[in-house]
């Protein structure tokens, strides 16, 4: 008598491994129902990509979110263009106060979406801490932008003071606690 064949499907092929990330895609007030004066805001959204996609991303280290603890890197991600994504900008300013370009923002502008990982093997990234990183640089580059606005006799010792005081992991962890 012959063997018997198994009548079971074959076991699918295994899933490509995949990584997570937060897309950063500028909106404005009125696109995700909130007043019109609420002026631009962002929407975060998880996604999951195949490692090979997500590894050939062109990314960017931002150091102002590993100077707060919180390092991640940025990438472009395919979306439509012409909103500025202004959420996106505080990742790319100078952290280190002993640079002549701290505070300042290494890019003018950033169209379209952006994605957020975190950098190493730290597991993946929330997309709680993507928001409380987007609120603490807001509100930090309104100080900063007071700080470049006026001319100081000793510059790296007032970049210094501002520094210890709002970027360090402290002071983010300070924040991300009430967040």
């Amino acid at each position: 008598m012959p063997p018997k064949r198994s009548t079971a499907p074959p076991a699918p092929a295994p899933a490509p491994p995949t990584a997570n990330g937060i897309l950063i895609r500028p909106r404005t007030a009125v696109q995700i129902g909130k007043p019109a004066y609420d002026g631009v805001c962002a929407e975060l959204v998880v996604v999951k990509a195949p490692l090979s996609v997500f590894n050939s991303l062109p990314w960017e280290p931002s150091p102002i979110s590993a100077a707060l603890g919180l390092p991640v890197k940025v990438a472009r991600w395919p979306s439509e263009k012409g909103q500025p994504n202004e959420g996106a900008l505080g990742l790319f300013m100078h952290a280190d106060p002993e640079q002549e370009d701290f505070g300042r923002v290494k890019y003018q502008f950033v169209d379209g979406a952006v994605l957020v990982a975190k950098t190493g093997g730290d597991g993946e990234l929330r997309t709680r801490e993507v928001q409380a990183l987007l609120c603490y640089l807001s509100d930090l580059s309104h100080e900063v932008a007071s700080f470049l606005r006026t001319s100081h006799d000793d510059r790296i010792g007032k970049a210094k003071e501002l520094a210890g005081r709002r970027i360090t992991k402290e002071a983010f962890g300070r924040f991300l606690k009430r967040f």
